[in-house]
């Protein structure tokens, strides 16, 4: 990188900050206004903030503040919905080993109180996890016109609707006469299929971030989570076969079979925490920097 290719300290440049290009699709940091065309020493016309300011690298602490904390909210739902599953996992495996017992019994029907516990259990977490999907995947402001972005942001959050919606249906066909439950049902199960895409979609989104935060250990434990529930979801059945050759119970193989998705939930849940410090963190840091002044600091041209 050479002198005239980077901003001085003090705001004044080597080469004139009018010379400098803004890429195509570039918004402004705060208002997502399309810079292109712009001199890139004036003000966005939408908002006032300096031109300046969208031009600097992608470290989230050089970011918009607003959007950072948008996403550490996302993240700490993200965290609480996992928590309240593996908490009501527990709960109700609990429940059925007092119903039923761990082996040698067969299984029996479940109490009416039981059928409403279960149903709000999953619908709490359901919908936090949702509202988590949808602030975690909100593309920030001067990215928001890059049609990369809007894809997989869609991707992940139409999956994550479906998902929720296939639940809501699995949960209500309990409760329905004997002519839709099975309809109900099986909609319902087909919809949940969208929540690969919404998993994926998650932790592609984290991974992104983490990489501008910049925390390598942070990426490599997303990566690793990520595929780590797909391998505790494909272990299932595997592991509730072996338990159903040793024990005729049906509580017993449901409770030794959601041992794995148990242990990478609380996983996940310490993942989803350790993003929420970083966004935090990282809010902080965008604050302090946008006072400091919007004309410091290197461009974007002089990362690359």
């Amino acid at each position: 990188m050479t002198a005239a290719r980077r901003l001085s300290l003090d705001g004044t440049a080597t080469k004139p900050m009018t010379q400098l290009t803004i890429p195509d699709g570039l918004g402004c940091v705060t208002c997502g206004y399309l810079l292109k065309c712009l001199p890139s020493d004036g003000q966005c016309p939408e908002c006032g903030t300096p031109i300046a300011r969208s031009l600097r690298g992608d470290l989230l602490e050089l970011s918009n503040s607003a959007w950072l904390r948008k996403l550490g909210i996302g993240a700490m739902m993200l965290a609480f919905g996992a928590s309240w599953v593996i908490a009501f996992a527990v709960g109700f495996a609990g429940i059925n080993m007092a119903i039923n017992g761990v082996v040698g019994a067969p299984a029996r029907p479940h109490p009416p109180i039981a059928e409403w516990v279960f149903a709000i259990g999953t619908f709490v977490p359901a919908g936090t996890w949702l509202a988590g999907v949808l602030l975690v995947t909100t593309i920030e402001p001067r990215w928001r016109s890059w049609p990369g972005f809007r894809v997989l942001r869609n991707v992940t959050r139409g999956g994550a609707i479906l998902t929720v919606v296939g639940i809501v249906m699995v949960i209500v066909s309990r409760f329905a006469d004997a002519t839709w439950a099975p309809i109900l049902s099986r909609i319902g199960a087909l919809l949940c299929w969208g929540w690969p895409a919404a998993h994926f979609g998650v932790f592609v989104h984290l991974r992104l971030l983490a990489q501008r935060i910049p925390n390598a250990s942070l990426v490599r434990a997303t990566r690793r989570a990520m595929w780590g529930v797909i391998v505790a979801l494909a272990a299932l059945p595997v592991i509730g076969g072996a338990a159903m050759k040793r024990s005729p119970s049906p509580a017993a193989w449901r409770i030794i079979a959601v041992v794995p998705l148990l242990l990478v939930g609380m996983w996940c849940v310490g993942i989803f925490i350790r993003y929420c410090r970083a966004f935090g963190q990282s809010a902080r840091l965008a604050a302090a920097n946008a006072c400091l002044g919007a004309g410091n600091g290197p461009s974007l041209e002089s990362s690359q």
